[in-house]
């Protein structure tokens, strides 16, 4: 085999991993996967408002349920199928952390701030805080999956 063949082959498979790249990150950031889950996000926030001793666990799983069934079927249409590393469900790790720090944060200020409705303010901030979260998160996944792609 000639070196420049040799050449051209790794660098169409470099292409390759960055279109796959590419295609996760924007299969992984499209509108509904912020639309669904920030949902799914609301009910569990404002579930804590409600009366009785049914109400709040019934919408609060309902919450839930809409966000394991929606992450079901969107790894299932994913473009490339593929496992996740270690380093991306730690990145996701980080990234839940952060925001269940956030939802606990504003529950504690809603709620010292005697609010009227404590779980819908903090369903309102984290309304307001996710699209930026969101975008800073998408940048940093995108130069995350692109240095630590598989080979």
């Amino acid at each position: 085999m000639d070196p420049r063949d040799a050449q051209a082959s790794l660098a169409r498979i470099g292409g390759m991993r960055e279109r796959a790249a590419d295609e996760l990150v924007g299969h992984n950031f499209r509108l509904s996967a912020f639309t669904v889950p920030m949902l799914g996000l609301l009910l569990i926030c404002a579930s804590f408002d409600l009366p009785g001793p049914y109400w709040r666990p019934a919408v609060a799983l309902l919450g839930m349920g809409l966000n394991v069934g929606f992450l079901i079927v969107h790894q299932r249409r994913a473009p490339v199928g593929r496992k996740m590393t270690a380093g991306e469900v730690a990145l996701y790790l980080w990234a839940a952390g952060i925001l269940l720090a956030l939802i606990v944060t504003s529950l504690i200020a809603a709620r010292m701030l005697d609010t009227p409705r404590p779980g819908l303010m903090t369903a309102g901030v984290v309304a307001v805080a996710w699209a930026p979260l969101g975008l800073g998160f998408r940048r940093l996944y995108g130069v995350f999956l692109c240095r630590n792609m598989p080979h």
